[in-house]
């Protein structure tokens, strides 16, 4: 048992009287048969009223006095299905979250505790609220990638069915896409683009936030999409600042004109000089103990994501897109399809 509820204060919309109805203890979480049976023996009034307040206790003491707004008995019980749920260190964070507010609703509880300790694996943590009401709080849910059930779930909370919703990133566990993602409204682009995320480990996640901090200017959601399907187009050089990339230059022939220079004399080089120059030729970025860059042009480049979301398909074929790379020179090497990323530099 988490909630009990004493009594309904309803308003019977063809006489706007109210009626003060006790209740025997209600206990939730109960299953719809508990409540059905409660409505139909006369404990809670509700049917036909459209408008209802509640008196009721917690079992978890601190939230007695502060939770207001709830407006059925189906969101009590959803609540208190939450609150059963929770486990004991998402309780401290709930009642550390609570002692700091007089006021809270129910969709306020779970948003904040759901959001501090659940994003666990997955991508991103959202909000959502009707499009038409900017002053209500948060008050659905969701962790990305997420089910189809979720979807419902999460957009019926947020009384968004049949209406536009907005979408509040509020958690991600890549920091460097915040600039494309936040507040982002198109829910089922955001889940691809999450599903794609999760299919990367090692390697391709350096990849991939490679392609994204190369880009000229941020981008979005759709772009990252086609983005995470041409991490083959990349090449990664052993080198950790300009003076190592100098050295990779050189050694790999990048600068044929460098090839009469006696080996004696090639300690006296400015190394770190032509590391910079061939980083404004190459255009790539530094990660990780890796200089990355990427070999396809603009128009090379795979396009498989077209913007249609809620038909997305699995794409195949991201594998080939080295294909369209002009590999040349030192470059051939060190593909990521025949590069071995993790080795000590």
């Amino acid at each position: 048992m988490e909630i009990t509820i004493h009594n309904v204060h309803a308003i019977d919309p063809k006489n706007d009287h109210p009626t003060l109805q006790a209740v025997g203890g209600l206990e939730l979480p109960a299953n719809d048969e508990t409540i059905e049976a409660a409505m139909e023996s006369d404990k809670i009034t509700l049917r036909p009223y459209t408008a209802a307040s509640f008196g009721y206790s917690f079992r978890f003491e601190i939230l007695n006095g502060k939770i207001a707004g709830a407006s059925s008995v189906d969101e009590l019980n959803r609540f208190a299905k939450y609150l059963a749920s929770l486990s004991s260190e998402q309780k401290t964070r709930l009642e550390r979250f609570a002692g700091r507010h007089a006021h809270l609703t129910p969709a306020e509880c779970m948003t904040d505790t759901f959001l501090s300790t659940n994003l666990g694996s997955r991508e991103f943590a959202v909000t959502l609220m009707p499009e038409l009401f900017h002053s209500a709080p948060p008050v659905g849910y969701l962790c990305l990638p997420a089910a189809d059930e979720e979807f419902i779930d999460a957009i019926d909370r947020a009384h968004a069915g049949g209406c536009e919703f907005l979408v509040e990133v509020r958690e991600m566990k890549r920091p460097y896409l915040k600039n494309s993602v936040s507040d982002y409204s198109n829910l089922y682009e955001l889940n691809q683009l999450a599903q794609r995320l999760q299919t990367m480990a090692g390697a391709d996640e350096l990849l991939f936030e490679a392609l994204v901090k190369m880009e000229k200017s941020t981008p979005n959601v759709a772009r990252l999409i086609n983005l995470s399907h041409n991490l083959a187009c990349c090449a990664l050089a052993p080198a950790r600042n300009f003076d190592e990339l100098g050295h990779f230059a050189l050694e790999n022939n990048f600068y044929p004109e460098y090839d009469t220079i006696p080996e004696a004399f090639l300690d006296t080089l400015d190394y770190e000089k032509i590391g910079r120059r061939f980083h404004d030729e190459q255009g790539g970025v530094f990660l990780d103990r890796c200089y990355v860059v990427n070999l396809a042009s603009e128009s090379e480049m795979l396009e498989l994501y077209t913007g249609n979301p809620k038909k997305a398909k699995t794409f195949a074929g991201e594998c080939d897109a080295a294909a369209h790379c002009a590999v040349a020179n030192g470059w051939k090497a060190y593909l990521f399809a025949t590069f071995c990323y993790g080795a000590k530099y």
